[in-house]
């Protein structure tokens, strides 16, 4: 999420482009070709012209020393450059697009399409006759649906506007168009300037440029006589670059002012490009709705994240969170689009949170995809979105969507902060029928950012105090099952750190689900369709691909086999981060049909009767040998034991195999829980490789997967004795199941070392210098506490120290709940030498906590750090 709410209210600053008016005067230059009247006359033939056509210049400062140089060398006796005649060469009018209404440029079933675009001229002119023509074609096919002349009203001396009202044949989908407009006045036409994506005109150019060109008049006057005009003045440039040229030259001075490549009359004048989009009259919902799909669990919801913090000037009279990275949404880009901090184009264009079109049309779809609840983004009392929510709520109690809020933050970091805005909450919002309601009581939704602004204990009185005054349910931002059992709930707001980082989002979901379920609390995942926030001027980019949809479709698949009791997608309409789902210019409503599918999927799926506590699987071995293979895992209900089916590479086996169970005293349940032990041998001939293979438990009609990769290598690369993981460091690092993982405060570069490649610690967002190692989630993930011993070969280059922040199951470790728990101080002496540091970890929990969805990071501090392998062993009772 992460995008900082703030009300943006930059107008744009029509900075309207003036050519100035200057006196052309010429110098009498002797001659033998002409006289002092034939010249003048031949430099009014010449400004007729120039004046006619548009062309651009490039200006180098070596033109005027050239000049110099040349009227030194050869200019007529008596001319100085001062004395020099000046010439400026002025192109026809040109008007600029200024405003265009409505601002959202969307048409709403029932509504005339009437598009009024204003012209400022940059100069008061005689028009004759002025109209604009337009063609209006299909934003993604190219196809024209209609064309139209619209006259030009003018209102002022340098000012006008025209109304467009083309007839487009309207079906049942929403369709974006764009209107090519030409400026015409009789038999001329005039160019259109459009603000462009930086608030540049588009074919223009900015300012005057000053060109001197050394030029024969015969040679020009003769070229444009024939018509070739710009061939004329590329040619005069090239004579006075030619320092070996002969003859007499006469010289001017050329100011271009304005210009552009193209003629003053017919297809090639400049034109501007406006988009608008068409809502159908009759939408196809029912072709791919779900409405009615009955869930297998009643209490399964689908979800989705909602902002409603954008704003208008038709309805809120100023753009709220359009402008994000500071851009402008009356400026367009080439395809007449609005200038948003967006990723992507919202089909209804930049709306207003507060437009009762807006939310009726965004509860249509959402209740067309199978959305059971839009969690809104809320910041305090009052605010913009608050004054949306109260007007969302009552559209809402009357569709079958409902209503949560998202606590952003805690106003001051204080307890009373959180208190009062609670309460605010639930007074004024509770009891609305449109709030989302779990076994009774309204469901709020408390972000990470607000989680990480109070500590455990504050939170613990907070809803405490809360709960004692009202009836209510809150869902932590956190993978931790320690919040589970402080909040009602676990959720992750955005899977995107982990996703990009590598992490098995697998083990994710299966993580979150247990982490609540062992609490008896509510479980919830999050799928995204892809991530971009690379348009609005963070420093640090991060995008996750959409890969066509393809993204979307494998974390519903994920999310699905984990069976949580909340599917959640990040976002409805969070345009920013580019994680919408809500139908846009580039997607179409792809994404709401998917969502449509996927949705009745999860509701028809079966109930979910088995849970993976914690799992351990080696990821790297060498032939012939067998490697322990443990699954803990929590059945609902008693019965037989669970069945366990194992796919193999051919050759491989299990041996071995020891099953027991126990009650879970803690569950609220009947369950119990299974521990599987196997060794998986590995025979002597086996390749080295990648190999797949896949644990199946099943329970109850339940299948839980496990699929894992093993690689093979040889005895002889392992830098250690029993079981682990290691990486390789250089130009590019050669990773066994450990992965080292650059990040904004912890960048590395490559470096070579009399002749042994390595890593060292380059210059990041920060001083202090760390260096972050994501461990393979198929050999540890989120354990309750294991012993491994961590390995680092470094070069000890100079005296100083660097320590372990490893994640590990002790809350009170560490930063943010024990994720960054300081380890051991190793001292490095200065020896010049390559050194070992083995640091040995009792408590390892390596759930991908740290930056970049890592598991632990050496801190150097603000020295450099040069290393070449890093392993992780885990060690067994007698730590061996």
């Amino acid at each position: 999420m992460g995008c900082t709410y703030r009300h943006t209210n930059d107008s744009y600053t029509n900075h309207r482009y003036t050519n100035e008016q200057t006196t052309r005067t010429t110098s009498a230059v002797a001659s033998t070709a002409m006289s002092t009247m034939s010249v003048l006359a031949t430099l009014m033939t010449l400004m007729v012209w120039m004046t006619l056509a548009v062309f651009s210049i490039v200006s180098t400062a070596s033109d005027s020393a050239l000049l110099q140089s040349a009227h030194a060398q050869g200019a007529p006796a008596g001319v100085t450059p001062a004395q020099t005649a000046a010439l400026q060469i002025t192109p026809p009018a040109t008007a600029r697009i200024t405003m265009i209404t409505p601002p959202d440029r969307v048409f709403y079933p029932g509504e005339e399409i009437k598009l009024r675009v204003v012209f400022t001229l940059d100069r008061a002119v005689q028009l004759e006759n002025p109209e604009v023509h337009y063609e209006v074609s299909d934003l993604e096919s190219g196809e024209v649906v209609a064309t139209g002349v619209a006259p030009f009203n003018k209102t002022l001396a340098t000012a006008g506007w025209v109304e467009l009202r083309p007839e487009i044949p309207r079906d049942s989908n929403l369709r974006w168009y764009r209107a090519t407009l030409t400026f015409v006045d009789g038999e001329r036409e005039i160019p259109i300037r459009v603000p462009g994506l930086e608030g540049a005109p588009q074919g223009m150019l900015e300012g005057a440029r000053e060109v001197a060109l050394g030029v024969t008049f015969e040679v020009a006057l003769e070229a444009a006589l024939e018509g070739a005009i710009e061939e004329a003045i590329e040619g005069a440039r090239e004579r006075a670059l030619d320092e070996t040229h002969e003859g007499e030259r006469e010289w001017a001075r050329l100011e271009v002012i304005g210009g552009s490549r193209h003629g003053p009359t017919g297809d090639s004048a400049t034109r501007a490009a406006v988009s608008f989009g068409v809502l159908p009259e009759t939408p196809d919902y029912a072709e791919w709705s779900v409405k009615g799909v009955e869930s297998v669990v009643p209490s399964r919801k689908v979800m989705a994240f909602y902002y409603p913090w954008y704003g208008n000037p038709l309805v809120s009279r100023r753009w709220v969170h359009w402008p994000e990275g500071g851009h402008n949404p009356d400026t367009v880009d080439a395809a007449g689009l609005p200038n948003l901090g967006a990723a992507h184009h919202p089909a209804l264009g930049p709306y207003d949170s507060h437009d009762p079109r807006v939310i009726k049309q965004h509860l249509e779809w959402a209740e067309a995809a199978g959305i059971d609840v839009l969690i809104a983004s809320w910041w305090g009392q009052g605010e913009f979105s608050d004054q949306a929510l109260a007007r969302l709520l009552d559209a809402a109690a009357e569709t079958s969507v409902r209503i949560s809020v998202y606590y952003e933050a805690v106003p001051g970091s204080s307890e009373n902060g959180a208190l009062a805005d609670f309460r605010y909450l639930l007074s004024k919002y509770g009891e609305h029928p449109g709030f989302f309601k779990h076994e009774g009581e309204p469901v709020i939704f408390v972000y990470g950012r607000a989680l990480g602004q109070l500590p455990y204990d504050i939170w613990q009185r907070v809803l405490e105090t809360i709960k004692s005054e009202y009836k209510v349910k809150f869902i932590a931002d956190s993978l931790d099952a320690r919040w589970a059992e402080l909040f009602d709930g676990l959720h992750m707001y955005n899977p995107v750190g982990p996703l990009v980082g590598g992490s098995d989002m697998r083990r994710i979901y299966e993580s979150l689900v247990w982490a609540a379920a062992s609490q008896g609390k509510v479980s919830s995942v999050t799928v995204i369709p892809g991530y971009d926030d690379s348009n609005i001027g963070r420093t640090s980019v991060i995008v996750a691909p959409r890969r066509d949809g393809a993204l979307y479709d494998e974390l519903w698949g994920l999310a699905l086999e984990s069976r949580p009791d909340w599917v959640i997608i990040t976002s409805f309409n969070e345009w920013h981060e580019g994680s919408e789902i809500e139908p846009s210019v580039e997607h179409g409503d792809h994404y709401l049909r998917s969502t449509a599918e996927w949705a009745a999927r999860y509701k028809q799926a079966s109930e979910r009767t088995l849970w993976v506590e914690r799992s351990s699987m080696p990821v790297v071995v060498v032939p012939g040998k067998q490697y322990p293979v443990s699954i803990s895992v929590v059945r609902l209900g008693d019965g037989g034991p669970v069945d366990v089916h194992w796919e193999l590479p051919e050759g491989w086996a299990v041996s071995g195999v020891e099953a027991g169970s126990e009650p879970e005293p803690e569950s609220e349940s009947e369950s119990e829980s299974n521990f599987i032990q196997a060794r998986l041998i590995v025979p002597d001939d086996a390749a080295y490789g990648e190999y797949d293979l896949q644990v199946t438990l099943s329970w109850r009609g339940f299948d839980l997967k496990r699929p894992e990769t093993v690689t093979v290598v040889d005895a002889a690369d392992v830098p250690f004795d029993g079981v682990g993981v290691w990486t390789e460091l250089g130009a590019e690092n050669r990773a066994f199941g450990l992965v080292q993982r650059d990040h904004p405060d912890g960048m590395t570069a490559p470096v070579t070392v009399d002749g042994i490649e390595a890593r060292r610690t380059a210059p990041g967002v920060t001083d202090a210098k760390y260096i972050y190692f994501d461990v393979a989630d198929g050999f540890i993930f989120d354990a309750s506490g294991v012993e491994v011993e961590i390995g680092i070969e470094y070069l000890d280059e100079r005296p100083g120290t660097f320590r372990l922040h490893y994640d590990s199951t002790n809350p009170m470790g560490g930063p943010f709940a024990g994720a960054y728990t300081d380890g051991p101080v190793v001292t490095m002496r200065g020896t010049g030498e390559w050194q070992t540091a083995v640091i040995r970890v009792p408590d390892a929990r390596f759930a991908n906590r740290q930056n970049g969805a890592t598991d632990f990071r050496f801190a150097v501090g603000t020295n450099d750090l040069t290393f070449r392998r890093v392993w992780v062993r885990v060690l067994d009772g007698s730590g061996e």
